[in-house]
């Protein structure tokens, strides 16, 4: 009777284990395929973001180049407004009071401006990163949490493959402990 249980049970616990190990490497492969897409999604979206940051620090630079260009050309432009040509050394206290408030003034504006561009830029820098984290978060929450469950999912599998192995082999020494019980004695013996 021992041979005939272990014999069903052998086969009942290989068909066990071979379906499992099907399951096992079938989730396996969802579990990567679901980590290569996370990856690749992921780095998309920071090769996009840093883009557009990129492109922003360029607007940034090249605004800030415009604006002390046209600084340097009011400067530039004062000393013949006051009628002087361009030598300052020849300059009456009157030449140079107008002078420095045309100078404060022409330096103040530049820095109101620079001031205004550089918060524009922050602000856009600020939109940049944040459309990206909430664009970042919609679509790779779903794909982590599915990776999460995808994960639980082996190694529970995992711990059922070796208990359906174990399972095969106990039965597979049940059934060979019992065939040899089996076999016909030809020595004439007598037990």
């Amino acid at each position: 009777m021992g041979f005939l249980l272990g014999a069903f049970g052998k086969q009942m616990a290989g068909t066990r284990y071979r379906s499992l190990q099907a399951r096992l490497m079938h989730i396996s492969s969802r579990a990567r395929r679901v980590h290569n897409s996370l990856d690749r999604l992921q780095k998309s979206i920071e090769r996009d973001k840093k883009r557009e940051l990129n492109a922003l620090s360029a607007q940034n630079t090249a605004a800030n180049m415009t604006a002390q260009q046209q600084l340097n050309a009011v400067l530039q432009g004062i000393l013949p407004s006051l009628g002087l040509g361009t030598d300052a050394k020849s300059m009456t206290t009157d030449q140079q009071a107008a002078y420095n408030a045309k100078y404060n003034e022409a330096n103040a504006a530049y820095q109101m401006s620079k001031a205004h561009m550089d918060m524009q830029i922050a602000a856009e820098k600020q939109r940049i990163e944040d459309y990206y984290d909430d664009y970042q978060e919609s679509l790779i929450e779903p794909l982590k949490m599915e990776e999460e469950e995808l994960q639980s999912e082996k190694e529970r599998l995992e711990s059922q493959v070796t208990m359906a192995k174990q399972d095969y082999e106990a039965c597979q020494k049940m059934e060979q402990a019992d065939a040899k019980m089996l076999q016909p004695n030809y020595t004439g013996a007598q037990g």
